[in-house]
């Protein structure tokens, strides 16, 4: 009788064993180490302790992001520059931030990590865990003055039912503590899709250096002709006119600017000053992809326009053999960019360099539903209220920590 229970038992304890792993998750320990960025820039801790360049990388926050449950587990390196975390089995997309001052400025530092995969080890293998490569933070271009605020690009359903998206506009914002002047500035749309699932290598060949916009206008002005106060927006619309009167979404007739192609299809406000046309993907009319997958940026040419585009003038052949003349701009001529992708994109294939944007935002819950994101935007987070009321909007060059997505469309003010 003993035999025959202890017997029960041993079967009793296999199955528990056997099925421990479908019980619960298995949590898998990892460990990443960072380190600063070796080279002869003097590098200081926010507390102004001196940090040599090369040595480990202390308090940067490492983020693992589960790319299909999306969960977040957040951790700080330790006194060796290593996050150490549990998680369950997946891919992962990590990112690293961390800010630090020189001469008093601050700098801040990230670097991203993308579809790494987390599985308990072999039984045998004598590992405990994943150790993932050692990551050298960059230096990120962080504007401290012109973000984006808001880019309302896919338009909205009209009270008939019918798909409406001559309402479209970009919000600029002077995140600065000083009068910022428009004039020259220039707005671009990528012409690369963010995380594509087809070969887009005709345009991906010239990342991270350069960037290939299939849009290019121009505020026009001589230089200090326009300016924006601190914490005030800059509107730039497709059609300057109440689009909430003809089945639109928002009334754009306080628009600063207006993109207008002289075409029939296009409408001429005279009271919105027109953009200056640099390049546009269209023969015709030239909008913002309501699809919501491409990147967009801000840039400011210096000297002549028209030897500044001469100067970027290349020949892209495309797979059909065809070819055209397109526009790429240098990473460093980048001010601010924004990159929108589907919610939960692997961003395996982005189409801004990590040193503008090293994540993305969304706006809609399924990429095949197009229904899901008209009428939304995503819109810049606020950081904080100054003592003065100035409100100073947040800027770590990480879309997917900057943004919030599927908000309503707020084109003049920022929403507290």
């Amino acid at each position: 009788m003993k035999k025959i229970a202890f017997s029960f038992l041993v079967a009793a304890l296999l199955l528990v064993s056997g099925c421990s792993k479908e019980n619960g998750p298995v949590l898998v320990p990892v460990s990443l180490q960072v380190n600063l960025p070796g080279d002869d820039t003097p590098i200081y801790t926010p507390n102004t302790t001196r940090a040599t360049a090369g040595e480990p990388a202390v308090g940067f926050d490492v983020t693992f992001t589960n790319t299909s449950t999306q969960a977040e587990t957040t951790v700080q390196t330790d006194a060796s520059g290593t996050a150490r975390a549990e998680l369950e089995e997946g891919v992962y997309n990590i990112f690293v931030y961390g800010v630090y001052q020189t001469n008093g400025k601050e700098n801040v530092y990230q670097y991203t990590l993308t579809s790494q995969s987390v599985l308990a080890p072999a039984e045998g293998s004598g590992a405990t865990g994943v150790t993932f490569p050692a990551v050298i933070p960059e230096l990120a271009a962080v504007s401290g003055g012109w973000v984006i605020k808001e880019v309302y690009n896919s338009g909205c359903y009209s009270p008939a039912g019918k798909a409406y998206s001559y309402d479209q506009y970009i919000c600029l914002y002077n995140n600065s503590d000083q009068v910022l002047y428009a004039d020259s500035l220039v707005v671009a749309m990528s012409s690369k899709f963010t995380n594509d699932n087809m070969d887009q290598g005709y345009l991906s060949q010239f990342l991270p250096g350069r960037v290939v916009p299939d849009l290019l206008i121009q505020v026009p002005g001589n230089g200090k002709e326009h300016p924006v106060q601190p914490g005030a927006c800059l509107v730039i619309a497709n059609q300057g006119i109440n689009h909430i009167e003809v089945g639109g979404k928002v009334d754009l007739t306080q628009a600063d600017f207006e993109w207008y192609d002289d075409h029939r299809l296009d409408v001429d406000v005279p009271e919105v000053p027109n953009m200056i046309n640099l390049y546009g993907y269209s023969a015709t009319i030239n909008q913002l992809s309501v699809q919501s997958n491409r990147a967009y940026f801000i840039l400011r040419p210096t000297g002549d326009i028209t030897a500044w585009m001469n100067s970027l003038k290349t020949s892209i052949v495309y797979p059909s053999g065809t070819s055209k003349e397109m526009y790429p701009i240098p990473a460093e001529q980048i001010i601010d960019g924004v990159q929108l992708a589907p919610k939960g994109s692997v961003l395996n294939n982005p189409s801004l360099p990590s040193a503008v944007d090293v994540g993305y935002t969304y706006v809609g819950e399924n990429d095949g539903d197009s229904g899901s994101r008209l009428g939304l935007v995503a819109s810049r987070k606020v950081k904080e209220k100054t003592t003065q009321g100035r409100i100073v909007l947040q800027d770590t060059n990480n879309s997917t920590l900057d943004f919030l997505p599927n908000q309503e469309p707020s084109p003049y003010s920022v929403k507290e």
